[in-house]
């Protein structure tokens, strides 16, 4: 089993320096290409509750067409927990 850090990812560099989510969560974002396109694609302002929103609107696509997998599902609980205080915050006024 690798013992391998997940490194700062450069895709994602900017957000960083934008939110306070923590550094490796960011860095599982990359992971999840749905993600990385959707916040790469946003125009306006970065911040905790843009990225939460963004990955929150990604995931619940996934999940209506059966296409969430294990690290998505981790990103987006590690987000709501940091952005919200609470991991299952997302799951309000969804039916799953």
């Amino acid at each position: 089993m690798s013992n391998e850090k997940l490194q700062a990812n450069k895709e994602l560099g900017f957000l960083y320096k934008k939110c306070s989510i923590r550094p490796y969560v960011i860095s599982q974002m990359a992971l999840v290409p749905e993600y990385v396109e959707a916040i790469k694609a946003h125009k306006g302002e970065i911040n905790n509750q843009v990225v939460y929103e963004i990955i929150r609107k990604v995931y619940l696509k996934m999940l209506s067409e059966g296409k969430n997998f294990r690290t998505a599902t981790d990103v987006m609980n590690k987000v709501s927990k940091d952005v919200t205080g609470d991991s299952a915050t997302w799951r309000e006024g969804v039916n799953i």
